[in-house]
């Protein structure tokens, strides 16, 4: 099995920052190339090979960029049964690019999906057209040039995220973590029904915003919020709910149960089967 190593290098003594090459040893012969990534070379720790940015967008990006480079070299020495293995030779065949058959295009493959979900509909109009504006947007990403599923790996997927963010000048992690669902989602779909092979994205776990703490209500602001009138009709259902269940004390999950409010001479009487959850 091959040592890969991260290292930066200064090829121009002029550059305020450093090249990051990798290194691979393999029978006792060694031999490295750029990974075409800048970085400055304070913020990298040899010994734990790990990088630690000013921002967590660029540690990210690099830390999984090192394990998947990492990842397809170790995968490349497995597949190769000879004994004369070397670092020139898996190097070599890490560059190559692999030819496959009728490369299929990321869009196609997301057409296709949408396509699926109006013709099944398995989802309503609006769902519809919020994915078909998350394909919009991989093609603004990709400036509409020709991008084959074996283009949009894990480390492509966090440019995208990064680039989603700073082109709508949000900080929102979950909004653009969900496009990359999206496309996850919409490959997955091609591999099971024979329109694709394989896709990049099957481990893809990105990055969420913290769910904020909930803020209580007191005793004293549940008059203003019976009176306040919500100009939005959903807000005004979720308000009359929740004043409903302080008023009854029924729990959220029995809210949507089957009961009925009988009559009796005590006043009126909830009945039905609570819930467990």
């Amino acid at each position: 099995m091959p040592e890969v190593t991260f290292f930066p290098r200064n090829n121009n003594d002029k550059a305020n920052s450093y090249s990051l090459y990798c290194r691979v040893y393999i029978n006792k012969n060694q031999s490295e190339f750029s990974t075409k990534e800048k970085i400055n070379p304070s913020e990298w720790n040899q010994n734990s090979q790990i990088y630690n940015g000013q921002t967590d967008e660029k540690t990210n990006y690099i830390n999984l960029l090192c394990e998947r480079i990492k990842y397809k070299i170790k995968t490349i020495a497995l597949l190769y049964e000879d004994q004369d293995l070397n670092a020139q030779k898996v190097i070599q065949t890490y560059h190559t690019p692999i030819v496959k058959e009728a490369p299929v295009t990321i869009y196609k493959v997301i057409d296709k999906f949408i396509e699926w979900e109006i013709i099944e509909e398995v989802l309503d109009n609006k769902t519809i057209a919020i994915h078909e504006r998350f394909l919009k947007h991989l093609k603004e990403y990709f400036v509409n040039k020709k991008t084959y599923v074996s283009d949009f790996n894990e480390v492509e997927a966090q440019k995208f995220i990064e680039w989603f963010k700073l082109s709508r000048g949000t900080r929102n992690k979950t909004a653009a973590n969900r496009h990359v669902s999206f496309y996850r989602n919409a490959m997955q779909w091609g591999v099971k029904n024979g329109v694709i092979k394989a896709h990049c994205l099957l481990y893809f776990e990105g990055e969420r915003d913290k769910i904020k703490k909930p803020v209580p209500i007191v005793e004293n602001e549940l008059p203003d919020l019976i009176i306040f009138d919500f100009k939005s009709p959903m807000l005004s259902k979720v308000r009359d709910l929740f004043l409903f269940q302080v008023a009854t004390g029924l729990s959220y999950s029995d809210i949507w149960g089957d009961f009925s409010i009988e009559n009796t001479s005590e006043g009126k009487v909830i009945k039905g089967k609570r819930s467990k959850g």
